[in-house]
């Protein structure tokens, strides 16, 4: 026990209730050494230099260096004994005072020794098998704090990972729910509208003409080079003839790729006579047949 070898408590002894009452009360002050607390209920707190170890079969005593172990845990601790206290690890937190720890809730997290949990931030998510907070994968997102998991992106829209929102597939895209990413309209075809949904939704080009994948606009379908592109006029010639003679063939891929050519005109009986012309007027020819660009 711990007895008094001369004076030297605080003020007069206090009658306390219970032994843990008089500890307490040394607890709060900053020079109590030790307390001494009797059967008949008094309690003397005690400085430094007026205590010392003895026996006395009428009180109970106690260092403070014993007593601050009794006391309660820090906030971010528990109790693991009467005199000892644990931290509580990741994703759980505890009040000052606790005996245990409480697991953080769904969406939240914490580090060890931690006293309250915070939110997942936005484009991430925790649910109660997770570790830490996990961004949300491609095709989902979280638009706010704390969320236990992350929402589906919907058709005609995609995210990539870590997502606060979904973004609409562009015009010459198309996804449905089961697309892993937004896909380009096939070759031949185009989509006119963002966000489109399925592959009914890219419109196929007119007939004879023809567009790359991804087009996305009725615009970017050209018109191919076939016989619907030259009709044929018989008795007459353009005007504005231009170049070399050459074959019918030939006079075809010639003028669909020149901007400045409209047309051609060839002899009826002369092989590779064809001429490209720029010219839209015609002047009466009997002798030849004209080919003017429809495409």
């Amino acid at each position: 026990a711990v007895v008094s070898t001369q004076s030297g408590h605080y003020g007069r002894e206090f009658q306390s209730g219970n032994f843990q009452a008089c500890k307490d009360r040394c607890r709060g002050i900053g020079h109590c050494v030790a307390v001494v607390y009797f059967d008949n209920g008094k309690c003397w707190l005690k400085k430094s230099g007026h205590w010392a170890l003895g026996y006395c079969s009428t009180c109970t005593a106690a260092l403070k260096s014993c007593i601050i172990k009794e006391g309660p845990c820090p906030a971010g601790q528990y109790k693991t004994s009467a005199t000892s206290c644990g931290t509580c690890g990741a994703n759980t937190y505890s009040a000052a005072g606790s005996w245990s720890c409480n697991s953080c809730a769904e969406g939240s997290y914490s580090s060890a020794g931690a006293s309250g949990c915070l939110n997942c931030p936005a484009g991430t998510y925790r649910s109660s098998t997770e570790a830490e907070c996990t961004p949300c994968p491609v095709n989902t997102y979280a638009a706010n704090q704390g969320h236990a998991g992350c929402d589906a992106c919907p058709a005609g829209t995609a995210s990539p990972v870590g997502a606060v929102e979904c973004a609409n597939c562009t015009a010459g895209t198309y996804r449905s729910e089961y697309e892993a990413e937004c896909t380009v309209c096939p070759e031949n075809t185009y989509g006119e509208y963002t966000a489109a949904t399925n592959l009914s939704d890219c419109t196929p080009c007119p007939e004879h003409y023809i567009s790359p994948n991804g087009s996305a606009s009725v615009e970017e379908c050209q018109a191919t080079n076939g016989d619907h592109c030259w009709p044929k006029e018989t008795g007459f010639r353009l005007t504005g003839v231009y170049g070399d003679q050459m074959s019918i063939a030939e006079a075809k891929e010639a003028c669909f790729a020149d901007e400045e050519c409209v047309g051609f005109s060839c002899h009826k009986n002369k092989a590779d006579s064809c001429q490209l012309a720029s010219g839209n007027d015609y002047k009466n020819a009997n002798k030849y047949h004209t080919y003017v660009n429809d495409c």
